[in-house]
């Protein structure tokens, strides 16, 4: 596999983790997706999928999954991923938090680069948003930016337990 098709498959992987190969597909709604993606480093993104109920709407199971990409391997992507139930208080707090956070969306560059760190947000509803950028968040998005970092600590927390509970398992 040339080290286009690695990354092709990695970047697929990455974004569409509802229909990750090997993972149950038993959530029919994707709520949104933040990432984590180093220059030289393991990139990351978090997925919450629910459930959604047909008769109320409500979600009535939520995870979030967790792919990552280690870059480190020649040849195939080493790709992993992992579930872990997320509490209904849990997503309706984000949701809420997230909600509430007002923005102006088309912002100057305040930095450039080609290495680091990028970040993003992507709400994965009809009317679909992303929201990206390189290193350090635009000065106006700090509200964001300090949402992603709570959002990915809360979602961490959870999977660390499955996690650390698999591997005891094994």
């Amino acid at each position: 596999m040339s080290p286009e098709d690695v990354a092709s498959v990695a970047r697929w992987s990455l974004e569409n983790a509802n229909d990750y190969p090997g993972m149950m597909r038993r959530y029919n709604t994707v709520e949104f997706r933040v990432w984590h993606n180093v220059s030289f480093g393991n990139d990351r993104s978090w997925t919450v999928l629910t459930h959604r109920s047909a008769i109320s709407k409500r979600p009535d199971h939520s995870v979030v999954r967790r792919v990552t990409w280690t870059k480190a391997r020649e040849g195939e992507p080493l790709l992993e991923a992992l579930d872990a139930p997320l509490p209904a208080a849990t997503l309706i707090r984000l949701w809420t938090d997230l909600r509430q956070i007002s923005l102006p969306p088309f912002i100057e560059p305040e930095a450039v680069g080609l290495d680091g760190a990028s970040f993003g947000i992507e709400s994965c509803c009809f009317r679909k948003v992303t929201l990206s950028w390189w290193l350090r968040a635009p000065s106006a998005w700090k509200d964001l930016s300090d949402w992603m970092t709570e959002a990915i600590g809360s979602f961490e927390s959870f999977l660390y337990k499955v996690d650390k509970d698999h591997r005891a398992d094994s």
